[in-house]
């Protein structure tokens, strides 16, 4: 949003339909699977399957109130590693 990427209604609307997160701008849902949105294809970069392909992928997230998008980065299979914090880990550890 603060790029001008997204506009704030349309996050919202992302966000009203499913959509929880989003890993190098792929936009995913709490399941991990790929939310469907052309915002995905505008994006020029990795994919969540080229990440998938890549042996060790480290992400590093923090906050309780990022726990269902870290949940469904964990679930989309993209991520290897996760650094965060003990009360964000516990409150992933919960929705799971």
């Amino acid at each position: 949003v603060t790029a001008n990427f997204v506009k704030p209604h349309e996050l919202d609307a992302l966000r009203n339909d499913g959509a929880v997160g989003d890993i190098a701008l792929q936009m995913f849902c709490e399941d991990g699977t790929l939310y469907p949105h052309a915002l995905n294809d505008r994006v020029i970069g990795i994919k969540l399957d080229d990440l998938r392909n890549i042996p060790l992928t480290i992400a590093v997230a923090t906050g309780v109130d990022k726990a269902r998008a870290i949940l469904g980065g964990i679930r989309s299979g993209a991520l290897d590693v996760l650094c965060t914090d003990d009360r964000t880990a516990n409150q992933i550890l919960e929705l799971n």
